[in-house]
């Protein structure tokens, strides 16, 4: 027990940090300069609010839908046509679309055609085929337009009669007239003339799309590409480089000039010569008994060709100057249409 009035014990001294004046917080450390490269805040925020997702891809449009419903369980075919065509089965406003088209039907392919677009093709570009799925099985893979001609070949009734060795090399030599001399002619007159407004306008065009600035932009992809498709077609006749440029690039809306565009039509009409001269007095080429590919690849354009309700109707008809005058491919036309679409 401590003495009473003992006295307390020294306090310590005083720190000398006590006598220190109160420091100022520090600074943040400053931030990064901003590059061109960075974001703003707000898109920043953007995105961390709503971050990208990688979504699954999307169902064919192939599916098999109700409105077809009432076909039956047949295949079907995705071409360039109308609701009204489609309905009736009637033939495509497309030169490849049509080809496949007619040559599933010559193979007895009972088929549904349903209106449809490069867009909602798998590969890029109509036609393609969707197989029936048999009774509880799952959809079948789309067939594209490259293997239409041994998918036909399998699953529809076969020929009456091949060719010889000999004549299916003289058949890819004249194939190589309709998919280049005549289908060059066919590109300038339905996209680089008058006929564009008439026939690619009412037909690819307008069925797309009401608003005026998508029109204008297909017009724009669709004339480009036909240029670009005759200059792989016939580089010899094609634009020079210069002005070829030019229209990839949209500087100038100017078309071939009329001694290019003579060039192909006249090599049409060199095509549609040869053509007439090997089909003579037959019906079929190299006389077969049933029509071949090269009969169809043909008529895929004689047909559309000779064709004056097609779209608007045409104005510019030089395309079919040389095939007027051919009288049995002509008949030739009728016959095959007769056939498959009568």
């Amino acid at each position: 027990m401590s003495a009473p009035n003992s006295p307390s014990p020294p306090s310590s001294p005083p720190s000398s940090a006590s006598f220190l004046p109160p420091q100022k917080p520090k600074p943040p450390p400053p931030s990064p300069p901003r590059t061109w490269l960075q974001a703003p805040a707000p898109i920043r925020w953007l995105f961390a609010t709503f971050p990208l997702q990688n979504l699954p891809a999307n169902p064919l449009p192939a599916s098999r839908d109700a409105s077809y419903s009432s076909s039956g369980n047949k295949p079907l075919l995705y071409i360039f046509t109308t609701p009204a065509d489609a309905r009736h089965g009637g033939p495509s406003f497309n030169p490849s679309c049509l080809k496949w088209q007619t040559w599933l039907r010559l193979h007895g392919v009972e088929i549904r055609t349903v209106p449809s677009s490069n867009h909602a093709s798998p590969s890029g570009a109509l036609p393609f085929l969707l197989p029936a799925a048999g009774e509880g099985e799952a959809r079948a893979k789309p067939v594209a337009a490259g293997k239409l001609y041994t998918w036909a070949e399998e699953h529809g009734r076969g020929r009456k009669g091949e060719l010889s060795r000999m004549a299916q090399m003289r058949e890819e030599a004249y194939l190589s007239l309709v998919e280049h001399r005549i289908r060059a002619a066919w590109l300038h007159s339905l996209y680089l003339t008058a006929n564009f407004d008439d026939i690619v306008y009412a037909l690819y065009i307008a069925p797309c799309s009401s608003a005026l600035p998508v029109r204008l932009s297909m017009a724009r992809s669709l004339r480009t590409a036909a240029r670009q498709s005759l200059h792989q077609l016939s580089p010899r006749t094609s634009l020079n480089p210069e002005s070829y440029l030019s229209s990839i690039l949209y500087v100038s809306a100017e078309d071939r000039s009329d001694e290019e565009a003579e060039a192909l039509y006249n090599g049409a009409w060199d095509a549609f010569s040869a053509l007439s001269t090997l089909l003579g007095d037959d019906e079929w080429f190299f006389g077969a008994q049933e029509p071949g590919i090269l009969d169809v690849s043909l008529f895929a354009y004689t047909h559309l060709m000779l064709d004056d309700e097609l779209g608007d109707g045409w104005v510019d008809t030089r395309a079919r100057r040389g095939l007027q005058e051919c009288g049995n491919l002509v008949r030739h036309r009728k016959r095959l249409y007769k056939r498959c679409y009568a």
